[in-house]
């Protein structure tokens, strides 16, 4: 919220400078900082800390960008697998490993995000679940038994927690309960 930004600036002032890249045509790209950057006029401030840095590359500016973010505590689930998909897509696993401080398996858990059925991913970005290892089991659930999909969906929306070992085990219990039915239907043949 920009207004709690700028009335938080009209006390404190900006504590954290800003960080921009002087661009090879003299200009300057704010690549951290942003956010400060449009609250400082609603403080009524008309210059702002500032650390300028040159001859960084996309690769090191995505690198502090990852690190601003990871460094807030509002940054959602949701924007960080999206963040990191856009890393993998655009620099790759292992570069967005190290852009991310993360292991492979980290990675991979959000790069999964892109292959969730819809109703699985909306369930991430709306806030319902940030637990990628709940998030695969709701996608694998949904698509074995979207009735029992629902009936989960509708405990997230009313607030009830859902542990990983009980979405593994809902996963489970259905797979199971259509196994016996394949052999039951095969034997009744």
């Amino acid at each position: 919220n920009l207004e709690e930004l700028a009335e938080s600036f009209k006390l404190n002032g900006i504590i954290e400078p800003l960080v921009v890249h002087e661009e090879a045509d003299g200009r300057y790209r704010i690549i951290v900082g942003e956010r400060r950057y449009r609250a400082a006029p609603l403080a009524g401030l008309t210059k702002v800390p500032v650390i300028i840095k040159k001859g960084l590359t996309e690769l090191q500016i995505r690198r502090l960008q990852v690190t601003e973010n990871n460094d807030r505590d509002d940054l959602t689930a949701y924007e960080e697998a999206m963040g990191v998909i856009e890393d993998v897509e655009q620099y790759g696993t292992k570069e967005a490993m190290v852009i991310w401080n993360r292991g492979e398996a980290w990675i991979s858990k959000r790069m999964a995000v892109k292959r969730y059925a819809d109703p699985v991913r909306e369930a991430l970005e709306a806030e319902l679940c940030g637990d990628f290892e709940v998030l695969h089991s709701l996608n694998q659930l949904i698509a074995e038994s979207e009735e029992e999909f629902n009936h989960m969906m509708r405990r997230l929306k009313e607030g009830l927690p859902l542990s990983r070992e009980e979405a593994r085990n809902k996963v489970s219990a259905v797979k199971q309960f259509k196994r016996e039915q394949a052999e039951f239907q095969k034997r009744r043949e």
